[in-house]
């Protein structure tokens, strides 16, 4: 969506799209990267841990940020709009937005998911419960019966 408003403005160039490219390759990159560090440390279930979920969203939003202003200088040189102050702040108030919402949905999935293990484990451990309470019931009888059998040959 952004690349082709982008477009509509400047028009369809070479820059715009490789820019585009890079950012949303190493975008998933580094959200991998977070993912991973989420489920290392962790952090949805630790003290505070939705603020270091967000604040790291926003760190990695100020990544996002400078990598976009550092491509553009790369691709357009000093002449770039991407140095102006306030497009800098829209692109990291942008990015930022992004990443929190990825996190966001990235915390809700994967605690409906650990939710729904959990459940697996209890309901199994009920069941293999019952059925050590089944045997306990069998084997007295297994056992009276074996030894009452067994008195009257």
């Amino acid at each position: 969506m952004g690349l082709s408003m982008a477009a509509r403005q400047v028009g369809w160039q070479f820059n715009l799209v490789a820019g585009y490219v890079l950012f949303f390759l190493y975008s998933i990159a580094l959200t991998d990267l977070l993912r991973r560090e989420i489920r290392r440390r962790n952090w949805p279930d630790a003290r505070f841990g939705f603020l270091r979920l967000f604040g790291s969203a926003l760190a990695l939003a100020a990544v996002q940020t400078f990598l976009i202003v550092a491509v553009g200088l790369a691709f357009e040189g000093r002449g770039t709009v991407l140095l102006h102050p306030q497009y800098a702040a829209s692109a990291w108030v942008s990015v930022s937005g992004a990443d929190c919402m990825w996190v966001l949905f990235y915390v809700a999935l994967t605690s409906r998911r650990r939710f729904q293990e959990k459940e697996i484990r209890l309901q199994l451990s009920l069941r293999e419960a019952e059925l050590r309470a089944l045997e306990a019931q069998v084997n007295p009888h297994f056992l009276f019966n074996a030894l009452n059998s067994s008195g009257r040959w």
